[in-house]
């Protein structure tokens, strides 16, 4: 990140510049310094581009604690992907101080900008912080706070695209250091009045500082300039802001109303986050159009410097005698001289009260503490951590995704929030990953008793899906995975499977079809099979005479359809009937489904008797064929 508006004095023989950082970067030239860190250009020798290298100031690093917070906010911040924040691509550490890459952005910053252009036009204004709560609007979703929104924090390239830089980076400071005055009233005329006053920093201290940036943008300089930090700090605690069009008539009243909704003392009555912000700023610029766009405050002139005008003294109508006024002149050292003795008494008198006061609250009862960042700690070091403090401690349990079982999770009130001495905070220790078993009982329950079962463990719902079943009725669980019984993450999710009830099927054709053809036929349908077999004089043995459902009914898989096969034609073998009556042998031979019919041989004298028979005893014939039986 350069300023390549900006000139920043170059510290004498910088020992960092000409060296290679981590085997990878090496430092080309000193950028800038902040409270925090120095920038330095620098070229990543491993994938040829040119990186800004920011590093720790050498007395920040003497706190461990700082040093981890740093590195920690820096990792945290390079899990942000967008165009409107400078990325951050590595970090690690030069002689135990800490320093992380970032992008190089040419360009200028927005105080810069400020300093050399003076107040912005509406519209350009309205772009720029439109960009910078885009950039946070995404962070916000990712649980990530700046802490620091401020000019100096905005990022102009020449094709005036807008970055955000260091975010979170000025917490890591605060929440190691206990965030001393110095650093607060660096950026006091940004800070929301819930970090004035209790120490704690969310998204809807980032807004504040946004609508208070936008403030500026338009008139030129913040609210309650010409104040001292501290009545800066008071106000912003105390006062609602003032309009941005008490200063500039010409903002429109949106504009004013939508400055106030960012900059709310309550928080509770602000815009939320990045997200609620963007959505308002861009309904308020379809209000209000673009014709106002071009309009700006003008330029402050610079004053020059003050001067001293010794008034004249006024004369008396009456001239008075000479030697009173002589007595008065004599008056005159001795009157300076206790006036001088009032004065320094008044100095030193404001300066006792000033260090008792800054006694009381920095070091005395008054004295307020940031509560450290302990996650990740054991129990044990973290008390030690906040017993160093002054702090009392107390333990409770969680689960947790991601820290291990046995660590601390968090603390409560959070680390950064700023507390008196000997509070009371509440750690949280890790019970590990929440483990749940997946239900037992659920198939054959319909889908809303599935889910609320699953939503009671809890688990999430993965994949749905419906099948036919033949055994589950329609709309109820067949079977869900992993199985019943299985121990998951809390946050596992599980798949569904309903079902659609038994699947239609259309009975197919089978008459004629050989018996193992109609038998296919019908397993290819999903349909089961019942055999009857009959005789028959016209159908083929082994093919099917008839079925029942009959072909292009409906079914169902599984179904069983009967096909009646063909035993063939019925046949008989023909009994021996010779030297019976006629009667009893038509008799018999009718029972066996034959006809009879009779036949005189030679002179027919004997007609009641059985002399012949055609065809003869044992032969087999169709049911139904004629038997001749001859008499004489």
């Amino acid at each position: 990140m350069t300023d390549t508006r900006k000139t920043t004095p170059v510290p004498a023989a910088d020992p960092l510049v000409g060296t290679l950082v981590d085997g990878r970067y090496r430092v080309d030239s000193f950028l800038a310094a902040g409270g925090m860190a120095s920038v330095y250009r620098a070229h990543d020798t491993r994938l040829g581009r040119d990186v800004a290298l920011k590093v720790i100031h050498p007395h920040l690093a003497l706190d461990p604690a700082l040093a981890e917070r740093f590195i920690r906010e820096a990792s945290a911040a390079a899990q942000l992907h967008h165009p409107g924040i400078v990325a951050i691509h590595d970090q690690g550490d030069i002689d135990g101080r800490g320093y992380f890459v970032m992008e190089l952005v040419d360009g200028h910053n927005l105080r810069t900008e400020l300093i050399t252009e003076g107040a912005l036009s509406l519209g350009d204004a309205l772009d720029i912080v439109e960009a910078i709560l885009t950039a946070l609007a995404a962070a916000h979703r990712r649980g990530i706070v700046h802490r620091d929104i401020k000019p100096e924090n905005v990022l102009l390239t020449p094709e005036r695209e807008v970055k955000v830089a260091d975010f979170g980076l000025a917490h890591a400071v605060s929440a190691a250091t206990g965030t001393t005055t110095g650093t607060v009233m660096g950026t006091v005329a940004y800070l929301a009045p819930e970090v004035v006053s209790r120490g704690t920093s969310d998204a809807a201290a980032d807004i504040y500082s946004t609508g208070i940036l936008l403030y500026e943008l338009l008139t030129g300089e913040v609210p309650y300039a010409d104040e001292p930090p501290i009545r800066i700090a008071w106000h912003h605690v105390n006062d609602a802001l003032p309009l941005p069009s008490d200063s500039q008539e010409w903002i429109p009243t949106e504009v004013d109303e939508f400055v106030a909704a960012l900059t709310a003392t309550d928080p509770a009555a602000r815009l939320a986050d990045g997200t609620a912000a963007l959505a308002e700023l861009r309904r308020l610029r379809r209000a209000i159009g673009t014709s106002l766009d071009h309009l700006r405050a003008p330029r402050v002139a610079e004053s020059g410097p003050q001067v001293t005008t010794r008034m004249p003294t006024e004369v008396a109508p009456h001239a008075l005698p000479s030697a009173p006024a002589a007595a008065a002149s004599s008056r005159r050292p001795r009157t300076r001289s206790r006036r001088r003795i009032l004065v320094a008494v008044l100095i030193v008198f404001l300066i006792a009260a000033a260090a008792t006061i800054a006694w009381w609250f920095l070091a005395g009862p008054g004295a307020r503490v940031a509560v450290p960042d302990v996650a990740g700690m054991s129990p044990a070091q973290a008390e030690r951590r906040l017993s160093a403090l002054d702090l009392e401690t107390t333990r409770d349990v969680e689960y947790s995704d991601t820290v291990e079982a046995g660590d601390v999770t968090r603390t409560d009130p959070t680390s950064g929030t700023k507390v008196k001495k000997h509070a009371r905070v509440r750690i949280y220790v890790s019970q590990g990953v929440h483990m749940v078993n997946v239900p037992k009982g659920l198939e054959g329950k319909n889908r809303d008793d599935v889910e609320a079962a699953l939503a009671k463990v809890p688990l999430a719902i993965g994949d749905v899906s419906e099948e036919y079943s033949n055994d589950v009725a329609e709309g109820l669980l067949i079977r869900l995975s992993p199985e019943p019984g299985t121990s998951l993450a809390h946050d596992s999710r599980i798949d569904l499977v309903f079902s659609k009830g038994r699947e239609p099927q259309k009975i197919p054709p089978l008459t004629g079809l050989a018996r193992a053809d109609a038998e296919k036929a019908l397993a290819d349908s999903k349909l089961g099979v019942s055999v009857v077999e009959a005789f028959s004089d016209t159908v083929e043995k082994g093919h099917v005479i008839s079925q029942q459902p009959v072909a292009g009914a409906g079914g169902f898989t599984g179904d069983v359809v009967t096909i009646t096969v063909s035993k063939g034609p019925e046949v008989v073998t023909v009994p021996n009937v010779r030297g019976m009556s006629m009667d009893e042998a038509t008799s018999r031979l009718e029972a066996l489904g034959l006809r009879v019919t009779t036949r005189k041989r030679l002179l027919g004298l004997d007609p009641n008797h059985v002399y012949d028979q055609s065809p003869s005893a044992g032969t087999s014939v169709k049911v139904g064929s004629t038997i001749t039986l001859d008499y004489v």
